[in-house]
């Protein structure tokens, strides 16, 4: 479980801020996830409830089990926003 890109991270913040204390240097970017290890007959319905109880989608996600070539976020190109003129007509 990992947080979205953008949300605060705690975790990742404070370790940061350790790193740069010890280096004497600047921040490092520091990105962090939590890992459950499960063990035992989970069925695929088991582990979509689990999921489903531990990530709040509105601040996280699942994160890959990959391991990463870069600490940079990558962003997901936003939508085009659709614009919408109104006109007020006022009585006179």
């Amino acid at each position: 479980m990992e947080y979205l890109p953008g949300q605060y991270d705690q975790r990742a913040d404070a370790a940061a801020q350790c790193i740069q204390i010890l280096s004497g240097g600047e921040r490092p970017t520091v990105r962090t996830a939590k890992v459950y290890l499960l063990y035992g007959p989970l069925s695929g319905t088991d582990l979509q409830a689990i999921e489903k109880y531990v990530i709040n989608p509105v601040d996280s996600r699942l994160a890959a089990l990959e391991e990463k070539t870069t600490r940079a976020m990558e962003y997901p190109e936003p939508e085009a926003v659709a614009v919408v003129e109104v006109t007020v007509v006022l009585p006179v």
